[in-house]
């Protein structure tokens, strides 16, 4: 007789059903090699969504956008002034003799001339470059630094904490250095407006050039908005700044280096009578400074700060679009003449 073994109680409970797995399988052993794929592989995804992002946010910031610009055999050089005011098109559009395309590479007040503005200025020009034209716009903030620091060297200038301060990328390329450390928007936001389909409140255009797209106002409304402008920079800007001789050397470094490769030109532009007036009282010797330094360099100063256009400002200091485009025609037909006025009535 065929015997089969007793099995416990215990036995019967240890026994796994059919198709079903046991209820504590032994742990597999993982090999490193196995681990190390998959921090890679995540490592790798998680950089991909980082690159994937940023070049989101970039794609609607237009100073990283000026940034990652290719070079240029010309360019406009200065603050927001120039930014707004200088549109390359209209020289673009001329019959001027130069090597185009022409780039608005102006930036906001804290491009002051300086080692850093200077170092990111020359790295914007198109190597090779021989007949290009390159429009400064120049004003006395733009020379200003604090007195305690106007005799110093350049590291304790107001820009070396902004984003002048980042370093050159190559063309093309993300500038992480200034987005994380000189981005000042949220970083969610431009995500959400190109979501959206959604732009900023500035109109920025490919050859560098920023519209505020400002409507006109009634004169009450811009009598208020041109006083209070010059209220704040009397307040807020001119106290305590003073001249900073290593700005003005800068200057003439960069206009000495441009003007190796092409035409340079000084250019002032046209600001309200109660701004120029504190302009002025800042630093009486401006004009005089610029007078003196295109001609030692032999270049061209067009000094627009008093000409008709001086009531075409929307905020005192920043012209209104139609009123840039006057001011560019004006300086193409200055520098198609003679191009040696230092001032234009």
């Amino acid at each position: 007789m065929q015997r089969y073994p007793i099995q416990t109680l215990t036995d019967l409970s240890s026994e796994t059903p059919p198709g079903r797995a046991p209820a504590n399988p032994t742990p597999q052993k993982r090999s490193p090699a196995t681990l190390l794929l998959k921090l890679c592989l995540f490592a790798a995804s998680f950089a991909a969504g980082i690159h994937f992002y940023f070049t989101w946010v970039q794609d609607g910031d237009w100073i990283h956008a000026k940034f990652s610009a290719p070079p240029s055999p010309s360019l406009i050089i200065g603050s927001s002034r120039g930014q707004m005011g200088l549109q390359p098109s209209i020289f673009s559009d001329s019959r001027l003799e130069f090597e185009r395309p022409l780039y608005n590479f102006c930036f906001n007040g804290a491009a002051k001339f300086g080692p850093d503005y200077y170092r990111h200025v020359m790295s914007k020009v198109k190597p090779g470059t021989r007949h290009g034209l390159f429009i400064i716009e120049v004003g006395p903030l733009l020379f200003a630094a604090k007195s305690a620091n106007a005799h110093a060297d350049s590291s304790t200038f107001v820009e070396s904490n902004s984003f002048v301060r980042s370093k050159v990328v190559p063309p093309g390329r993300i500038n992480y250095d200034y987005l994380f450390k000189y981005f000042d928007d949220s970083y969610y936001r431009p995500l959400f407006m190109k979501a959206l389909g959604k732009r900023g409140k500035i109109k920025r255009s490919a050859d560098g050039w920023v519209d505020a797209e400002i409507q006109p106002m009634d004169s009450a409304t811009h009598a208020k908005r041109v006083a209070d402008k010059v209220k704040h920079y009397k307040a807020d800007y001119f106290p305590g700044e003073e001249l900073a001789p290593l700005r003005l050397e800068y200057l003439k470094r960069m206009a000495t280096e441009l003007g190796k490769m092409g035409r340079v030109v000084l250019v002032r532009t046209p600001i309200d009578p109660e701004m120029l007036r504190a302009e002025t009282e800042f630093l009486p010797e401006f004009d005089s400074l610029m007078v003196s330094m295109a001609d030692e360099l032999s270049i061209t100063f067009l000094n627009f700060s008093n000409s008709s256009l001086r009531d075409s400002t929307y905020d005192g200091s920043h012209l209104y679009s139609q009123s840039a485009r006057t001011l560019c025609n004006w300086i193409v037909d200055s520098l198609a003449g003679d191009g040696r006025r230092a001032s234009v009535e």
